[in-house]
């Protein structure tokens, strides 16, 4: 027996209403700062909070933060764990930036593993 209307209907029904999560969002005047954003996603998100308040501003992802705060000459805030940078880093979502101008990023060649590099 075909089960009526579309295949994904299913999946759908069994989504919940809403999802709840903790964003990091960069708002004011962002063109002068813009090149010190991280650049995995350039979108502008216009968000409402529960409150009402409304907020125009770039996202920025948990592993981006350390850079974004560096790069925004705010302090480095909280360090991250050695479990989450590492997951960020081969998650090839960010770069570390160590003490002495060190940075760590992911790597691809196309020719094996993804690796890491550290520069300098």
């Amino acid at each position: 027996m075909r089960p009526s209307g579309p295949p994904w209907s299913t999946e759908l029904a069994n989504l919940p209403e809403f999802e709840e999560r903790t964003l990091y969002v960069v708002t004011g005047l962002l063109l002068p700062i813009w090149d010190r954003l991280p650049g995995i996603d350039m979108r502008v998100f216009r968000l409402v909070t529960d409150e009402g308040e409304r907020i125009v501003g770039r996202v920025v992802d948990p592993e981006d933060l350390y850079v974004t705060r560096e790069r925004l000459k705010l302090g480095a805030g909280t360090a991250m764990a050695p479990a989450d940078a590492f997951a960020a880093v081969l998650g090839g979502r960010a770069s570390l930036q160590l003490a002495g101008g060190l940075q760590i990023r992911r790597a691809r060649d196309g020719r094996g593993p993804d690796r890491t590099d550290r520069l300098q």
